[in-house]
């Protein structure tokens, strides 16, 4: 995420849409709160509804989020959305 950043030029993004299909349990294993600094807002899109991934995965990787300094809301458990 930070190679991201780096290269839109930027300190700050206001918002970050991720659909990324199941990859998103490996991306957000390897981020950290500083990779996420420069985020308003995430929305992300859980798919452990039709991968191998499971809905423990996703409350874990929710959680990592959250400990990050981030807030989050949700209303069907698969779509969420993370904001400071």
């Amino acid at each position: 995420m930070r190679e991201l950043v780096r290269r839109l030029g930027t300190e700050s993004v206001a918002f970050l849409k991720l659909d990324l299909e199941g990859a998103e349990y490996e991306l957000f294993e390897q981020v950290d709160e500083e990779d996420l600094r420069p985020f308003g807002q995430i929305f992300l899109e859980c798919h452990h509804h039709c991968t191998d991934h499971t809905f423990r995965e996703t409350k874990d990787l929710v959680g990592r989020v959250c400990r990050t300094g981030f807030n989050v809301f949700t209303l069907d458990q698969h779509n969420y959305l993370f904001y400071r």
